[in-house]
């Protein structure tokens, strides 16, 4: 009895060879590239009748069915993280292989989004591939796929509960209380200042007033 390799793991491409068991094999992606769908040859199949990820050839294949990693982010078989200064939206687009080039780079218009980690596609989906989006964040907002300094939400583009945007910095708000009691300071103390300089700098001459006052009652 002869056994086949009939499906595999995210992230590898299937070779069957329908003459040649023995070329049966599970390769991974290639470097800088990625495949978010299991590969699976049903029975009765065909590889060549467009399954996601089975071929009958090994290098065309991978460079086949294989997603070339988008700008920003570094690939390894099933995955795909965001460099420094750049964010990866949660879930993934299905977007048709046609309108996508070798680089994997598509236009978001022509794709939908979908759950990332599809196992079984249906045959509306065909000629289509599951697909990272990443975006380049603003400078110092992001690091390792994570919203820095109270940074929050798409492309770490807006600020947590509590903070608000000053100078492209995500400052903490302050209660009412305390904002009234700043600029109560803040004009409470240059009276004060204004006060105390006119006092000291008119102080000679207060007194000599006084004194020729004095000296003139005798």
């Amino acid at each position: 009895k002869v056994w086949r390799v009939r499906g595999g793991p995210m992230g590898h491409v299937l070779v069957h060879d329908p003459a040649d068991p023995a070329r049966d094999e599970c390769l991974p992606c290639p470097a800088n590239s990625y495949l978010l769908e299991s590969p699976r040859l049903p029975r009765g199949a065909s590889p060549l009748s467009g399954l996601v990820g089975v071929a009958t050839d090994s290098l065309a294949g991978t460079e086949a069915w294989c997603v070339g990693c988008p700008e920003g982010g570094w690939c390894e078989g099933a995955r795909v993280e965001a460099r420094e200064g750049f964010w990866r939206a949660p879930g993934c687009v299905r977007c048709p292989d046609a309108l996508c080039d070798s680089a994997g780079r598509c236009d978001p218009r022509d794709c939908h989004p979908a759950p990332c980690a599809q196992r079984n596609r249906t045959q509306a989906q065909a000629a289509t591939r599951l697909r990272a989006t990443l975006h380049q964040c603003p400078p110092g907002v992001c690091k390792d796929n994570a919203c820095l300094d109270g940074n929050t939400g798409p492309v770490c583009g807006v600020c947590e509960a509590g903070r608000a945007k000053v100078r492209f910095r995500c400052e903490p708000c302050h209660p009412a209380a305390e904002d009234a009691a700043r600029t109560a300071l803040w004009v409470v103390c240059p009276v004060l200042l204004a006060g105390a300089w006119l006092l000291f700098s008119w102080r000679p001459a207060i007194a000599y007033a006084l004194t020729s006052r004095s000296l003139s009652r005798y």
